[in-house]
Order: C-alpha cells, then structure tokens, then sequence
C-alpha cells in the first residue's frame, strides 16, 4: 500500500466514492468500507489491514482471472489478514499489484497511458486520479467476477415472486369472471358496502313483485293482515319504524301508483275539520287526505293514535269499522281497496312511565283492530346504519370520530343500560341513524353520547347509562 504514498490520497477517496453504483447492493457497500478504510489508515501512518479475500481476488485475476470463486475465509477466528503478516504466503507485492492493474485497463479497453499522453499539461493529481481509477475497475471487475454468483439466487428469488403475482392476478381476474352474477346480487343485497338485511320481494297476491332494501321482521305478517282488510294497530317504542312499515305496506299494495298513502298526526288539537274536512264561506267543500284516500283507494295511517282525545277517534269509527264517512258534503262509501293503520308507543289504556301524554282511547274504537306489537329490530337497524353489526371489540376514545360499528355498540349498550335501569329516556334505531349523519358531519363520540344519548342526564346517571372508562359497563 506504500504505492499511494504522496499520490493524492483524498482524490483517490473522492474518485472510490464517486465511482459506487447508484443503485449498491449490501456486498458492494461493504467492499467500498473496506477500500476507505485501508485508505483512511494509510492517512493515519498506520499499517494498513488488507483482508486475505481481497488479496485472493487480485491473485485470481494474476493467475489467469478464470472467474472462479475465490476463498472468502479468513484466518483462523474470521479476523483480516494483516500485511506482513506472519504465515500469510500469498502475500502480494505492490509492484504486483501495479502490473495487476496495467492488466486489467488493457482488458477493459481503456487505454489510460494513451489519455496520459496525451494530456501532458495534466497535474500529478489528475495522474493519480487515473491511477486510483484504474485500481478501482480492477476492484470493479474483481467483484463482478464473484457478484453473479452470490446475486444470482436472490434476482432468480425476485422473478419467481413477480411470476407469483401475475400468476395471482391472474387467477382472480377470471374468480371474477366466473362470478359475475354473484358480485353483481352481492352489490345489490348491500348497497351501503356493509351487511344487515338484504333485499325483500314482496309478492301479494294477483300485484307485481315489489323489492324493498330492508324491512322489520314483523313487516310480512302486517302486509298479510291489510290485505286481508283486517285493521292493524301497531304498537311500539319511539323510533321503531312505525310509521315506514306503513308507506312500505302503501308501495306494496300499490306498486307504481302515487297518492295511494297519507297519514295524519293526531294529538288534542286535531279538529274534525282535519279529519272529516270542511266548507269554506262561500260553501265550497274541501276535502281532508282521510276522506281523498277513503273515497279513491289507499292506505291510511293514523299516527300517535293515543295522543288524540277520545271524542275525536270516536268520528273515525265509522269509517274504520262501517267502511262510510260522514262529511259536511255528505256520506261516502269506502273504496273496495281503501285500508287503515293506526300507530302507537301505548295500547291506548292511558299514559304510563315513559309516555305519559298517552290519552285513554274508549274500548269501540279500540275493539277494531287487530294490535301488533313493532319492536326494535337489530337487523334492520344493522342495515339502516349500513354495517353488518356492532363492533364489540375495539374502543373509541371521546375525543375522536368513531366508525359507524363503535357508534352502534355504543347505542346497544346504552339502550340495554336504560332498561335494566328502568330510566324515562329513549335510543331508539333513530339515534342511531342520525347519530351516523353527525359521524359523516366530523362528531366525536363525546358530542354523539351528548346529543344522542345523555340528553341532559345528571353526572351520575350518564355512568349508569354509558360509561366510557368501561366501554358502557356501569359496573
């Protein structure tokens, strides 16, 4: 290594660095280490280590460079052989390694001592510089004769993983073609891209088929009744879909017909005139929606039905039960497809713990229907929020956007709390619905829990309710 000796050490590192693939693998990194460092001793005065597989390269190539693998081991404990060593008897002179390097421009086709005269007004620097480079093609050349086989396996590991994954790509391009039909039912059962209910046919008697996106399990059994001109009362919570299942019952009965549904909110104000209608001041009649559908055919729901006096239900007797209605335009008969739902959170005995505006209704009108119970149904909730359910696994902090699953746990926790606690409040399918519109809108879970489910509770009931420190545990 003496050679390098007042020769422009810097440049030559400069010119090993410059000269590194742009693209190295590990094993040239670390051949490019140990040129440095051999140069970076020579800079301290120290003698400099030259590893024995590098001296085995440069012996390869003098004796003939057939190609062949070198001897990567070193002595004895893996340590580099020092030069000078004792024992080391391939040692290589520099001399030699000069000659080495004069061999292996003329193989490369570069002929260096042409470009040197040439350039005669050329510094001593730029010499070592050519000098350094040709040391360094040498080192080049050396590791492209042992590179091939130690990178061979791994470009060979890289082509049979991009044959794998066309191979995959192609196998699910025709899965896909061959399941077409089953995708293209998939996309349509679950709109949404989440699970819960899938599409209902309705097929009622002589009607066409109808498809509905979801509907309450209790739908088929009401759709049966008003076909059948039996008078249903439906009974539920706030919330419970209610009024739906009765415009869903209209599109049945219906299909492709507009104005064939109307519905009224009954409370204590509601007048006759609302119901039955009425003569203006210059004695022109103007029908209400009851006696339009009642006269043209229809369904028609009387909805909050426990919340209207008894005096006005008892004017509808007739037309519910004696299919005629008395107006101040005279008395009409009912329509041959005229039918009449009614919906209520109570069975019409009067106000109780959780709906207190709840009127008593008298036992005739009450006596002409048939009541159906319309609780909360799970899957159809699953469907209306678009997932195929809660997510009971995972948590959301207050302070972050849930997804529409953690929302819905929450929900079905905090409704299961108000029951067993047997508190005034409701969340409903509803609070679920919107609370995933305010999910959409940017709501953490601390203004969903505070909008849609707390409502005002005192500090201690809202543990009770939803506590999020256990995931809506109370306990």
């Amino acid at each position: 290594m003496s050679k390098y000796e007042g020769k422009g050490i810097q440049s030559l590192r400069k010119l090993v660095r410059e000269r590194v693939p742009g693209v190295a693998t590990y094993t040239q990194r670390m051949r490019l280490n140990e040129c440095i460092e051999m140069l970076e001793a020579q800079d301290r005065g120290e003698t400099p280590i030259v590893p024995k597989r590098v001296k085995d390269l440069y012996k390869a190539i003098s004796d003939g460079g057939n190609g062949s693998k070198p001897d990567e081991e070193t002595r004895e404990g893996g340590e580099p052989t020092p030069v000078g060593a004792e024992g080391d008897d391939d040692e290589v002179s520099d001399e030699e390694l000069a000659e080495l390097i004069r061999q292996a421009k003329a193989q490369l086709g570069e002929d260096g001592d042409t470009e040197a005269q040439t350039s005669g007004s050329e510094t001593s620097e730029s010499e070592d510089s050519k000098e350094g480079d040709g040391e360094t093609e040498v080192e080049a050349k050396a590791q492209e004769q042992e590179q091939p086989k130690q990178e061979e396996p791994v470009q060979q590991d890289v082509k049979q993983n991009v044959d794998m994954f066309y191979e995959m790509l192609k196998q699910m391009r025709s899965d896909i073609d061959s399941n077409t039909e089953a995708i293209a039912e998939h996309k349509t059962n679950h709109p949404s891209g989440g699970g819960g209910a899938s599409e209902v046919k309705i097929k009622v008697a002589d009607l066409p088929e109808v498809k509905l996106k979801s509907t309450h399990k209790e739908f088929p059994f009401l759709l049966q009744l008003v076909a059948a001109k039996v008078n249903v009362y439906l009974v539920g919570p706030a919330g419970s879909g209610k009024t739906q299942a009765a415009a869903d019952v209209a599109r049945t009965l219906f299909p492709n017909e507009k104005g064939k549904f109307d519905t009224i909110s009954l409370c204590r104000q509601t007048s006759k005139g609302d119901l039955l209608g009425y003569k203006d001041a210059h004695g022109n009649y103007h029908e209400s929606n009851l006696v339009r559908i009642f006269r043209n055919g229809g369904v028609f729901l009387f909805d909050e039905v426990d919340q209207a006096t008894d005096s006005i239900m008892k004017l509808c007797n007739m037309a519910i039960g004696n299919k005629a209605i008395s107006t101040p335009a005279g008395t009409f008969k009912a329509h041959p497809q005229f039918y009449v739902i009614a919906a209520a959170n109570t069975f019409g005995t009067g106000a109780d713990r959780m709906y207190c505006g709840a009127n008593q209704l008298d036992a005739s009108t009450l006596n002409r229907f048939y009541f159906l119970e319309w609780g909360y149904d799970e899957k159809l909730e699953n469907a209306m929020c678009g997932v195929k359910g809660p997510d009971k696994e995972t948590k959301c902090e207050l302070k972050k956007v849930p997804t529409i699953a953690q929302w819905l746990q929450v929900v079905r926790v905090s409704r299961a709390n108000i029951v067993k606690g047997r508190m005034r409040m409701v969340v409903s399918p509803r609070s679920a619905l919107n609370g995933v519109h305010a999910i959409q809108a940017g709501a953490n879970l601390q203004q969903l829990l505070d909008g849609f489910i707390y409502q005002g509770a005192t500090e201690d009931k809202k543990l009770q309710i939803y506590n999020p420190a256990t995931a809506g545990n109370p306990f």
